[in-house]
């Protein structure tokens, strides 16, 4: 429903994410970690950095505890319901997703 919500909208699209939010703990972890990226595609779309760092740190911390869960019992991914995107790139975004903050800032305090 919260990606359905989403549009060109920038207002809507924060009233649908805030909605989403108060939700989002009630998934899978799978369904977390997909619900995560989405939401921190919204914010980041505002340029509400603080809360894409926020988002990308709670994926790291699913995503690490997913990725032990299925060392511990050698599972494949593809056993259960896998999120979007794999464990490594979720890794990868929760990295990149501090370097828009960092830059966003350095460019703001040149001026």
């Amino acid at each position: 429903m919260f990606r359905i919500a989403l549009g060109d909208d920038q207002t809507q699209n924060l009233q649908a994410a805030l909605l989403f939010e108060c939700y989002l703990d009630r998934l899978d972890e799978a369904d977390q970690l997909d619900g995560l990226k989405h939401l921190a595609h919204v914010y980041g779309s505002m340029h509400r950095w603080h809360k894409v760092d926020e988002l990308a740190k709670e994926m790291l911390r699913l995503a690490t505890i997913r990725y032990k869960l299925q060392r511990q019992s050698d599972r494949r991914e593809s056993d259960e319901n896998p999120p979007e995107k794999t464990l490594t790139s979720i890794f990868c975004t929760r990295r990149l997703s501090v370097q828009p903050c960092v830059m966003n800032l350095e460019t703001t305090n040149r001026h």
